[in-house]
C-alpha cells in the first residue's frame, strides 16, 4: 500500500481523527500508534509535523486501565488535563 492510499484508509477508517479546525487536533487512536520498533513515535512525530499547525494544542484519549499507553503518551510530552465520563444506554 503507498503512502497516499495508506492516508486515505486512514482518514476513512478514523473519521474524528481531526476534529475542531482551528482549535486543536482530537487524537481518538484506538492503538493506532502502539509503539512497534518504535513505528509508533516516529508516527507521532510525523503526524505532529505534517498536520498539526504551529502553535496548535494536540489532545488525544487513553482507556483509564491502558497503563501502557498512558506510559507511551507522557514519554512523548502529553500531560494529563481532563477527565472523560462515559455512561451506556
Amino acid at each position: 500500500m503507498d503512502e497516499e492510499a495508506a492516508q486515505k484508509a486512514s482518514e476513512q477508517s478514523h473519521p474524528s481523527i481531526l476534529e475542531g479546525a482551528g482549535k486543536s487536533n482530537d487524537l481518538r487512536p484506538d492503538g493506532v500508534f502502539a509503539d512497534y520498533d518504535g513505528i509508533g513515535r516516529r508516527a507521532i512525530h510525523l503526524f505532529r509535523e505534517e498536520v498539526v499547525l504551529p502553535g496548535q494544542a494536540l489532545s488525544l484519549e487513553v482507556l483509564y486501565h491502558n497503563e501502557e499507553g498512558i506510559a507511551f503518551w507522557q514519554a512523548l510530552g502529553f500531560r494529563r488535563h481532563a477527565i472523560s465520563f462515559r455512561i451506556e444506554a
